[in-house]
């Protein structure tokens, strides 16, 4: 699919009509000046979808505070490990990856990757959730689960912190009004605890990591709205470079005041 700007010789020819979160894009960049590409809209995490014994244009989710070298990143991946990398340069071509050692991925970048067989590889710190479109509490659902696996043989000091949504500066009509964020409870050995802070917690190589979570809608303030939604990012990163950013949503309390009749 392409995208060319109305007015061009070539606008004739646009068949991409949405950018969807998560896939990897080619910009041609025309004129002599640098630009800054702000995308605004809904967070996801999707997983790859590899093609085997063939390249692959992906991106990965790491942060920008001590990225991972390639060579670490894709250690424990058979597939992957030791293959031919190329990445687009500044002069908009691509060159292979000759020091994957020192190398290291960025935050927004996407790479053609050689998978030699089969994979499902999306980073070291894999993370799991039950709906593509992130936490969906919606009006009735109180508990989800957020599922952690340390896929590398290293060990990972992992964080999770709820952050605030927002809106874009252009009303989007398709979108809720936002209510406010999501308040969120964690199980802990033998209770429930309010996040209000940021969790942090070691994992071992191998180790899988199961955070339960709660909606708290009574702590939510109240929007006069009915049709609002309570939103908040949920960050899970970790002391080697990767970050998640997963949405999670909510609807407020249910009010059955009145009379009912059955």
């Amino acid at each position: 699919l392409a995208w060319f700007p109305e007015g061009s010789k070539d606008a004739f020819l646009t068949d991409l009509f949405a950018v969807n979160a998560g896939d990897c894009l080619l910009v041609q960049l025309g004129g002599d000046a640098r630009q800054t590409l702000t995308l605004e809209g809904r967070r996801e995490v999707r997983s790859l979808s590899w093609v085997p014994d063939s390249f692959n244009f992906v991106g990965f989710h790491v942060g920008t505070q001590a990225p991972p070298t390639f060579k670490r990143f894709f250690s424990n991946e058979k597939a992957l490990a030791g293959q031919t990398i190329f990445r687009t340069g500044a002069d908009g071509k691509n060159r292979q990856v000759l020091d994957p050692d020192s190398e290291t991925l960025r935050q927004g970048e996407a790479y053609w990757i050689y998978c030699k067989g089969a994979s499902d590889f999306s980073g070291p710190l894999k993370v799991e959730f039950p709906l593509r479109e992130g936490l969906v509490f919606g009006e009735l659902l109180r508990e989800q689960s957020l599922k952690l696996a340390n896929e590398s043989d290293e060990t990972r000091t992992v964080t999770v912190r709820l952050l605030p949504s927002s809106r874009p500066d252009k009303s989007d009509l398709s979108l809720p009004s936002l209510a406010g964020g999501v308040a969120l409870s964690y199980y802990s050995l033998v209770s429930w605890s309010k996040f209000d802070e940021p969790l942090t917690f070691e994992m071992p190589p191998g180790r899988v990591q199961e955070i339960q979570l709660a909606v708290r809608r009574r702590d939510m303030p109240q929007s006069g709205d009915p049709g609002a939604q309570y939103e908040s990012l949920l960050e899970v990163s970790d002391n080697k470079g990767m970050l998640y950013t997963i949405p999670v949503s909510a609807k407020g309390a249910v009010n059955y005041a009145g009379l009912w009749v059955g």
